[in-house]
Parts: C-alpha cells; structure tokens; sequence
C-alpha cells in the first residue's frame, strides 16, 4: 500500500491537525512516503565502492510546500556516527536528472534502524513545488548494507545515483551510473519527507479560525 501524494482531506483528518494546530503548541504537517513502512530489504554496492544518492520523487501538494524533516530507515551496517548528507532537489519534471538542488543538510546518523522505524532529521528549509526529490547521499563501500527498500512496493519514483568516492553527487544528470528501481522490478526506498505549510501565516491563520469554531461549537454542545 502506497502513501497517496494528494489525498483528499476529510473531516476527521481536519479535526485531527486541529488538535495539532499553532493554538494548540505544534504546527501541522504532512509526510510524503511511497513505501508501506515495511522494509524488510537491505541493498549495497555488488561492484564497486561509490558516493551513493538514493531516495524518492514526490509530488508536492498544497499547502504543504515547505519541506522541514526528512525520515529515513537505514539499513544494518550504518554505525553510529556515519556522516550522510540529505538533499532536495527541484525537478522540473518527476525524473531526479532535472533537477537543481535547493537545500542540503550534513546530518550524522546515530545507526542502524530497524525494519519498520524511521529515523527523523532536521532539514535546512526548502520551498517545494510541482515535483521534487528526496535523497541521501553517503560514501559506501562495496556490500555496506546501507540503504533499505520496502520491496513489495514496486519503486516507481525511487532512485539511485553513483559516483567515484569523493565526487559530488548535486548535479544528478551528469551522475556516473543512475536509475530508476521500478524501471529493474526493485522496490522503494524507505526515505520520506515532512512539510509543513509556509511561514505566510494565510493557511495557519486559515485552519486556526476552523479550529476555533469547531472548539466553539463543541463547547455550545456541550453546555
């Protein structure tokens, strides 16, 4: 089962970033995910050691456009410390070789994950909109299980980027090896992004005010 990437809000999901809103102390958001939260595959370099980018396409939706977290499961032998980078990229189409990246973050990873956990990384803002991409990037070594898939979902819109060891992955189309997993019947990256709507205030402004007149006519109700 698949995240949708534009569901159709219902009433309950609005009550429920009503509980979470800006009045309440936390500011709503919204996870992009293409994987099941199952991923039970762990994936490594066969040939050769490489700077590695891997992770997924997403389309954005409104008004959940700026991107904050990032949330990654990561495969058994990640060790505590391992210096990663989590990049996002602006596509101009749902290929990652479109893309300009538009925010990278140095992170360290405190180790391995289990299969159905995620670990959640502060991101350096980044606006999205249309198509935009969500990757890890890391140094590996030839069968460093690092990256995890959830393989029953089939990788449509996840991807892998190589290069030599020390060479910037950023520009994705110019890559020394890239591919789509779907594309090799692979399945989906276990890498997610948060966003939460942007700092203009209209839409915060906007749910508090639906908020409100929902917790006023709970309060009429209830008296």
């Amino acid at each position: 089962m698949t995240t949708p990437e534009t569901p159709t809000p219902t009433r309950a999901a609005v009550w429920a970033l009503c509980l979470i809103a800006p009045g309440a102390g936390a500011q709503p958001t919204y996870e992009y995910a293409h994987d099941d939260g199952t991923g039970y595959t762990e994936s490594s370099l066969a040939q050769y050691d490489a700077r590695v980018t891997w992770g997924n396409a997403f389309l954005a939706r409104d008004p959940w456009t700026t991107l904050s977290r990032a949330k990654i499961s990561f495969a058994s032998d990640v060790g505590a410390g391992k210096d990663v980078q989590i990049g996002v990229w602006d596509l101009q189409t749902s290929d990652p070789t479109t893309g300009t990246l538009v925010s990278l973050t140095d992170v360290v990873v405190p180790g391995p994950t289990g299969p159905e956990t995620f670990q959640t990384f502060q991101l350096d803002p980044a606006r999205v909109s249309g198509w935009f991409f969500v990757g890890v990037i890391a140094d590996l070594v030839i069968d460093e299980q690092a990256m995890r898939q959830d393989f029953s979902t089939l990788g449509t819109h996840s991807w892998r980027f190589d290069n030599a060891v020390g060479v910037d992955n950023f520009d994705l189309g110019s890559a020394g090896f890239g591919g789509r997993l779907g594309d090799f019947g692979l399945g989906t990256w276990m890498v997610r992004g948060v966003a939460v709507p942007p700092p203009s205030g209209g839409v915060l402004l906007a749910l508090g005010l639906l908020c409100a007149r929902r917790r006023l006519s709970a309060g009429a109700a209830s008296g």
